[in-house]
């Protein structure tokens, strides 16, 4: 079960701070004083302060950490900035002056000795359930009541609950019924015990404040633990009748029953509560969500960030597929060419009319045949070996007979000893795409532990990477990122570009050629956006990068090609920024991983499966699962079982479909939450301008994100756009859509360069950008259910940049256990867990 969390007020901050102000042994670099376990002693002391603020001991940490990295970052920036810079203060910041780090130029550590009444004090000072609800009744200013999950149960007072309005939940609709729950004179207490027990096996009770209220004298029979509710019988709007004390449905008690809410229970029960002043809202959840529901509310907040439009177009969508689906699974037949459904109030109008080709039964035999060959694969046991070895045999003495041959033509001898590929049954690590990501992991793996027995396989179904992102990108290296991992991240790229062939060099081999083209990027700005590219810029450079922010009039001066028509501003890399060949790359980060001893299979992963962990058992008793083999299928229809001890994901654009398969989003809990990276398709487009801008012309990015850098000589340049959410073509297939160059990406061009107004458009190419849902940034990390499974993916259209560093990353995480050079632990897919999205500003 996920942690209780309140929501981010000021108050709760601050009350967190000032706690652990009391507790300097959480803060301080140097602990002195009598021989304990310290990490045992921190645990506790932390389970002090959260007990006394009625939260979870979890969520603190996690906020204290927010609110501490926040304070470090605000350090590193106000001493690298220029003094009689403006900058706004942080709300938290004079709270936090008590921390010390190694930025400040009075930096001194902190040290703290811990006395002998102080740890009996926080060893022998827990607080009960009861004890804690006394306190937080005590407390005005703030009620944190309702955060506090009670476990036990407690002798409080019973608490009296007026009739309520009592929503009922299924798996089919939602209906609105009423009952008067109220003090049952003549139950048992054996019946008490009973019905508390039913109710506690299915839900967690939030307990709310308990009021001080005259009970009547019959109350008194009643057991002072527990709120009795009546196990009379009640109707629902179809007449039938129901048993309370036998419903196993969520309930919810929203409002008091009143004449007014009798007749409209549905919205007018709301005043009711507002008008009330003594009233107190009692809440009986579930334990836990399906994963249907953490699914559509982890997308609803999304949602909501964009325009009414696309919010309009979404539920179109969804509600189509779900009808579609619906439909599909049915197996009723639909002999009209339309078809009407009605759709949930406020989705979409509820009539609609369905093509028939969209219920078609193909369709439907289509998904079918999909689940059974999910299942069939996952089922999958390898049985062929012998039948291999056999086939194996028959080829050799094929081939020896034909080099034996006296047909008068020269026998090939060493076709004798061509060898087909091998497909390992097991291997150490596992790599799922061997794109630029993939490659590189591969290489730093080796190059880390360049030893025979570690076995790295890399799984990749293109060998040809006809269709890979990696060598359809444009190739651009820059550090004009908004974030410090990104920055951090392609200063590293830059800095192993420069010195490729002392890393990717072999013995023998000509040296390695990148084309790199040192130009730089431009960043246009206009007024509302040129405050950010100036605090960007600072931070950049404070990390090391070589930028400088350009006036309209600089600009101007430097680019006598440049409309500088509505441009506040422009950031220009001077150095480490440009571009350079995907493919040149991707090459030597393959041939080098092969060279140290990586084998490459051209093969489609299937399927994961599990095995039994011995003697493991999870909280529900059900043995545990491990991950430890995917099933593979070659070019030649050959099924085969790869085992393997880590596995990682660095699939490029279709990394959710592979998550997918190792039920990472379609499970329950943890796996609920699916791994948000899809395809989405990218259009470049190569035209001839012969009066374009000169040589040393930057890549540059207008503010309506249209970019355009020159290729090669001769006057010739690409350019590309990415679209808008409405605008989001179909992943079906690579063909390129000119009438977006024409109407959407030209215009741009043309006034921003007026010598574009001439251009001629040459060819063209399309795609897949491996987009990430949630915040448009890279998952780097290890899955929080599958401990031996990791991800590396989602870099919206910036993962070629960051290989190098993404490879060495992963490695020290494998090797390690941690991030060694360039933390990189909030870009974990924890993030999606705690709602907390890492977004990048510089995303083009």
């Amino acid at each position: 079960m996920p942690p209780t969390m309140p929501p981010d007020s000021h108050q709760i901050s601050l009350k967190i701070i000032e706690a652990i102000k009391q507790h300097p042994v959480l803060y301080c670099t140097e602990v002195k004083g009598l021989s304990i376990k310290l990490q045992e002693f921190k645990q506790k002391v932390w389970k002090r302060i959260s007990d006394e603020l009625g939260l979870d001991p979890m969520w603190v940490r996690l906020k204290w950490k927010n609110l501490r990295d926040t304070y470090c970052r605000i350090l590193k920036y106000k001493n690298k900035t220029e003094e009689g810079v403006r900058r706004k203060k942080w709300i938290f910041e004079d709270h936090l002056s008590f921390l010390k780090f190694p930025y400040e130029a009075d930096y001194q550590p902190q040290c703290v000795e811990l006395t002998k009444e102080y740890i009996q004090d926080i060893n022998s000072g827990e607080i009960s359930s009861e004890g804690l609800l006394e306190q937080l009744e005590d407390r005005n200013d703030e009620d944190y009541s309702e955060y506090l999950e009670v476990i036990d149960d407690t002798a409080a007072d019973p608490v009296v609950v007026e009739p309520e309005v009592i929503e009922t939940l299924d798996n089919n609709d939602v209906q609105l019924d009423t009952q008067n729950i109220e003090v049952e004179h003549d139950m048992t207490q054996q019946d008490i015990d009973s019905c508390v027990q039913q109710i506690q096996s299915k839900y967690r009770k939030i307990r709310p404040k308990r009021m001080k209220v005259d009970y009547p004298p019959s109350t008194s029979e009643a057991s002072n633990s527990y709120n009795v509710i009546k196990t009379s019988s009640f109707k629902t709007n179809n007449g039938s009748t129901v048993d309370t004390g036998t419903v196993f449905s969520p309930l919810f008690i929203t409002t008091p029953l009143t004449p007014s809410t009798l007749t409209s229970p549905t919205k007018k029960s709301c005043s009711a509560k507002d008008n009330d002043p003594n009233f107190e809202q009692v809440y009986l959840a579930p334990e836990s969500k399906s994963s249907i529901e953490l699914f559509f509310d982890s997308m609803a907040q999304t949602v909501k960030k964009l325009p009414p439009k696309a919010q309009a177009d979404i539920k179109m969508n969804i509600c189509k597929i779900v009808t579609e689906t619906e439909i599909q699974y049915s197996g009723q037949s639909k002999p009209q060419s339309t078809q009407q459904f009605v759709a949930p109030p406020g989705m979409i109008p509820k009539l609609v009319l369905i093509p028939c080709n969209m219920i078609d039964n193909q369709n439907s035999s289509k998904i079918n045949d999909d689940d059974q060959d999910r299942k069939k694969y996952r089922e999958f046991v390898d049985t062929t070996k012998g039948e291999r070895a056999w086939k194996k045999m028959r080829q050799d003495w094929n081939s020896l007979k034909k080099c034996l041959s006296f047909d008068g033509k020269s026998s090939n001898f060493e076709a004798l000893f061509e060898r087909a590929e091998v497909i390992p049954n097991h291997c150490d690590v596992l790599i799922i795409g061997g794109g630029a990501i993939g490659s590189a992991i591969a290489y730093w793996l080796k190059q880390t532990m360049h030893k025979e027995e570690f076995h790295v396989v890399v799984v990749e179904k293109d060998l040809t990477y006809a269709k890979a992102s990696t060598t359809l990108s444009v190739g651009g290296l820059r550090q004009q990122f908004s974030l410090e991992e990104n920055i951090q991240m392609s200063l590293y790229g830059a800095e192993f570009l420069r010195n490729i062939n002392e890393h990717l060099g072999i013995p023998g081999e000509p040296p390695i050629d990148l084309n790199f083209h040192p130009y730089g990027y431009l960043v246009l700005a206009t007024e509302a956006g040129g405050e950010t590219l100036t605090e960007n810029s600072k931070l950049q450079n404070s990390l090391g990068a070589k930028n400088a922010v350009l006036t309209a009039e600089k600009l101007q001066h430097m680019f006598p090609w440049l409309n500088t028509d509505g441009i506040a501003a422009g950031c220009l890399g001077l150095e480490k920024e440009g571009w350079f060949d995907p493919w040149s790359l991707l090459c030597a980060l393959k041939k080098k991983a092969k060279h140290l001893g990586t084998q490459y299979v051209n093969a489609e992963v299937k399927a994961f499966q599990y095995n039994t962990v011995p003697g493991a058992f999870d909280t529900n008793m059900n043995p545990v699962q491990r991950l430890n083999t995917v099933v593979v299928k070659t070019n030649d229809g050959d099924i085969r079982q790869i085992q393997f001890c880590k596995a990682i994901i660095a699939a490029g654009a279709f990394s959710g479909d592979v998550a997918e398969m190792a039920d990472i989003g379609i499970g329950e809990e943890l796996l609920s939450v699916p791994l948000p990276v899809v395809p989405r398709k990218r259009y470049v487009y190569c035209f001839h301008c012969p009066d374009g801008p000169g040589l040393n012309t930057p890549l540059t990015i207008d503010p309506s994100g249209a970019y355009f850098r020159r290729d090669g000589l001769g006057g010739n340049y690409i350019s590309g756009k990415s679209p808008e959410l409405d605008e989001e073509p179909s992943i079906d297939n690579l063909d390129v859509d000119h009438d977006f160059f024409d109407n959407k990406i030209w215009p741009i061009l043309a006034h921003r360069v007026p010598s574009f107004e001439n251009l001629k458009v040459k060819s063209s190419w399309a795609g897949y950008y491996e987009y990430n849902t949630f915040d448009e940034n890279g998952i780097i990390g290890q899955h929080p259910h599958h401990k031996n499974l990791y991800i590396a993916t989602g870099f919206s259209g910036h993962g070629i940049q960051k290989a190098p560093a993404v490879g060495r990353a992963m490695s020290e995480l494998i090797f390690h256990d941690r991030f060694i050079n360039i933390d990189l632990s909030k870009l974990s897919f924890d993030r999606f867990l705690r709602s907390e999205p890492m977004r990048e500003a510089n995303v083009f």
